[in-house]
């Protein structure tokens, strides 16, 4: 990762604004051209658009309109939610979701860890709105997803949700040093902004991950999964979830995110499987 880019500023030709969701309004940064086949880049837990900052603007040049979001509940959509019980849950970021795709048409989705889970939700919901799903470093379980987790994974099961986002927000606070600077002030900053409960709400997702397996295996979407070889579960692992929904397979010499840390290559992967599909080349039956 260079460690000389600033994360809090957004990329030369970056649109910034706003997408009145359900949930409430949303942040988004854009790249691309306005009639660019579109992608909806969705982020993790704790994470926001700028995690794609690095594979935006690859994106916009070769022609695809890029859309990256801060999901409700966290960094500059922090305002955003929460819905009539009190929480952030996976309808209410599937709910934001859907309204993205209604608006911007058709378009590949990438669901970056947590945000696989949503990515999920809406192949199997509403395949219609999707013109493939791309899953990065997502969860590659149904229920418990950390259960195989590396070297905690034993444990998860001592472990509530709450206790899991607690560890989680400590170590953003004390830990990550083995991340540039900039990027660990970043990380650190945006948490501020994040509420408390929409982390403890996705933790909990994540620990009781729906089975949409057989639905996927069955759906005529294209689909990719991407992982790190540094990943927080191992490539066995994310590539046993492939085999099992039908998916090609991509790997990196990366931690948990090859947008951050290999995003030229990541990029690259990215445009050649959105161009084989928008070619026809990948079977789908979903509007192009």
């Amino acid at each position: 990762m260079d460690s000389s880019i600033d994360w809090s500023i957004l990329p030369p030709g970056t649109e910034a604004g706003t997408f009145d969701a359900p949930s409430g309004r949303l942040a988004t940064a854009t790249w691309g051209p306005r009639d660019g086949v579109p992608v909806l880049l969705l982020p993790g837990i704790t994470g926001s658009k700028e995690d794609f900052s690095l594979i935006g603007p690859a994106l916009g040049s070769s022609g695809y309109r890029a859309v990256a979001v801060d999901l409700a509940g966290q960094f500059a959509s922090g305002d955003a939610g929460p819905d009539e019980s009190g929480h952030w849950s996976l309808d209410l970021h599937t709910e934001d979701a859907l309204a993205i795709l209604r608006k911007i048409g058709p378009a590949h989705l990438v669901g970056y860890s947590y945000s696989g889970v949503v990515a999920s939700r809406v192949a199997v919901t509403h395949p219609e709105l999707l013109r493939s799903v791309v899953y990065l470093s997502a969860p590659p379980l149904s229920g418990d997803s950390f259960r195989k987790m590396r070297v905690v994974g034993a444990l998860s099961r001592f472990v509530t949700p709450k206790m899991g986002s607690a560890i989680l927000r400590g170590a953003i606070r004390n830990g990550i040093n083995w991340l540039p600077r900039k990027r660990k002030e970043f990380i650190k900053y945006r948490l501020k902004f994040t509420q408390k409960q929409s982390v403890d709400d996705t933790m909990e997702t994540m620990m009781a991950v729906p089975d949409y397996e057989e639905a996927l295996a069955t759906s005529p979407l294209p689909r990719l999964v991407t992982a790190g070889s540094g990943d927080l579960w191992s490539l066995k692992t994310h590539r046993a979830f492939a085999d099992r929904v039908g998916a090609e397979f991509k790997s990196y010499r990366s931690g948990h995110s090859p947008a951050e840390s290999k995003p030229k290559e990541y990029a690259r992967d990215l445009i050649d499987f959105f161009h084989k599909v928008d070619e026809g080349k990948l079977a789908s039956e979903t509007p192009l």
